[in-house]
């Protein structure tokens, strides 16, 4: 059984001082998607543009995408794709530190780490 794992971009990025920036950190979630073969996509989800490529759904890697939301909150997007993924019996797990993201996405079946410990997974401090 596969896992999968969305990341609440913008919370993420924002769980250190100083804040990763959004390549920084999509780099990073792909080279810890790499290392980790049972996730098989990982999903980025931005609100807004992403570092100036706009909005949309733009493939890093084969493993790894980003979804920039501007128009739509990425909250939003996040519980739509967690609603399908366990609508399916998928096994979800999202990244974020927001409390009312946590509670919405839960309510659906899928498991959360904060932000910050993901971060520190993806991203260590130098």
């Amino acid at each position: 059984m596969f896992l999968h794992m969305i990341i609440d971009g913008r919370n993420v990025m924002r769980s250190r001082w100083p804040n990763a920036g959004e390549r920084e950190l999509v780099e990073a979630i792909a080279r810890w998607a790499a290392e980790h073969p049972r996730t098989p996509i990982v999903a980025v989800v931005f609100d807004g543009t992403y570092d100036g490529e706009g909005t949309g759904m733009f493939e890093h890697d084969e493993r790894t995408v980003v979804v920039a939301t501007e128009g739509e909150i990425a909250d939003d997007v996040i519980v739509r794709e967690v609603e399908e993924l366990r609508a399916d019996s998928q096994p979800v797990i999202v990244a974020t530190s927001d409390r009312a993201l946590r509670e919405r996405v839960e309510a659906h079946g899928a498991k959360v780490i904060g932000g910050g410990s993901f971060l520190l997974k993806v991203l260590p401090e130098q």
